[in-house]
């Protein structure tokens, strides 16, 4: 893609490459025909659009997906159309339905928050719902639809995928406009669940941390004393290594300058 000369030789090239019979050649001379979005390259975004749901590789069509849904696009209702016909498709090849929706939020708006909060339920696109909504569409709107689905995940059987909860932390310009309190409740009912996986359990220990949550570990702590389960153990483990994490950086930080009156 660095390296990529734009002629139309080096363009016809890749276009055939894109029909190579190896996997892995098809998409990589995809990623490199489609790794210059432009609002006046036409002939390529006809290509892109024409490729969504062909019979190519999944990874020249991700490819023509991730085109779509570049941030230059945003507020094109055709293409978020596109991107949503691949998100919400269920015969779809996981790599084309995950692109499609992890570049949602960058073009889209907070209309499309009830596709993507569906998606929430799903486990091949979860991670790619939760992500955009922090990253591209970050919205107040959004930070609170992904909160509320997390205070009703608790009870409900592995339904949360432990990934997804990597990309829970909005950026921190955003934070002023995320439910952080609730977010961390939430976080504290499934690292506590029973009925979730435990690297999911773990994971919510993990994000709580991050979203500055350290000192309510300890009732959790006390509520899982004397646990034997692996998976409560684990969680105690990460509940161990967050607190002492949190105490070496608070002793690593330079004292603050005192007032003069």
């Amino acid at each position: 893609g660095a390296d990529f000369n734009d002629s139309k030789e080096t363009r016809a090239r890749l276009e055939a490459l894109m029909k190579h019979e190896i996997a892995a050649i098809a998409s990589a001379a995809a990623s490199a025909r489609f790794s210059r979005p432009s609002l006046k390259d036409s002939a390529t975004l006809k290509l892109a659009r024409s490729l969504v749901e062909s019979e190519y590789a999944d990874g020249v069509r991700a490819a023509a997906c991730r085109y779509i849904g570049a941030d230059i696009f945003k507020g094109k209702r055709a293409h978020v159309k596109l991107l949503l016909g691949r998100a919400l498709a269920q015969v779809e090849a996981s790599v084309v339905r995950g692109t499609a929706v992890a570049r949602l939020g960058f073009i889209g708006s907070d209309a499309e928050i009830p596709s993507l909060s569906r998606l929430f339920r799903v486990p091949a696109t979860q991670y790619a719902a939760v992500f955009t909504i922090q990253q591209g569409l970050r919205s107040k709107k959004g930070f609170e639809a992904i909160v509320t689905w997390l205070e009703e995940q608790p009870k409900v059987d592995k339904s949360v995928q432990w990934g997804t909860l990597s990309a829970l932390p909005p950026r921190p310009e955003d934070a002023a406009n995320f439910p952080t309190e609730r977010a961390i409740k939430a976080l504290v009912a499934i690292a506590a669940s029973e009925v979730q996986h435990g690297r999911t359990r773990s994971a919510a220990v993990e994000t709580i941390a991050k979203l500055g949550g350290v000192s309510t570990l300890s009732s959790l702590s006390t509520q899982l004393k004397g646990k034997s389960d692996p998976d409560s153990l684990g969680v105690l483990e990460a509940i161990k290594k967050a607190s002492e994490t949190s105490q070496k950086k608070s002793s690593e930080s330079p004292p603050k300058a005192e007032e003069k009156p």
